[in-house]
């Protein structure tokens, strides 16, 4: 069986280019953000509309491996090839050190480090 396009023109809605590799990444359902953690071991907060990078979060020691946002966005849970697992707050009126809790020991297995 065929499928037929019916004229749609396949392919990306919107890119984000970054100078390094962009590693994971996790949005919200109604919201015109978009988080990324990319291999310099930052995480990105970018404005969909704008297409611009409008936070940076520093905080892991090595690449970013995964993310997850909360149900309601308010907070994003990182996990780092650095063994670490932090909570930022992403509430509007955060304070500025939005990093509220870290969680360090577990392991990651090096498979990710040989890719």
């Amino acid at each position: 069986m065929e499928l037929q396009n019916f004229g749609r023109p396949k392919g990306a809605i919107q890119t984000f280019p970054d100078k390094y590799q962009i590693t994971a990444a996790s949005f919200p359902d109604i919201s015109d953000k978009i988080f990324t953690g990319v291999i310099d071991n930052d995480i990105k907060v970018r404005d969909i509309r704008k297409g611009e990078v409008t936070m940076t979060l520093e905080g892991h020691q090595d690449m970013i491996t995964g993310m997850q946002l909360s149900p309601d966005g308010s907070y994003l849970l990182m996990n780092g090839m650095d063994n670490k697992l932090c909570i930022w707050d992403m509430r509007p009126f955060a304070p500025q050190n939005r990093c509220v809790k870290i969680f360090e020991g577990h392991q990651h297995n090096n498979f990710e480090k040989n890719l």
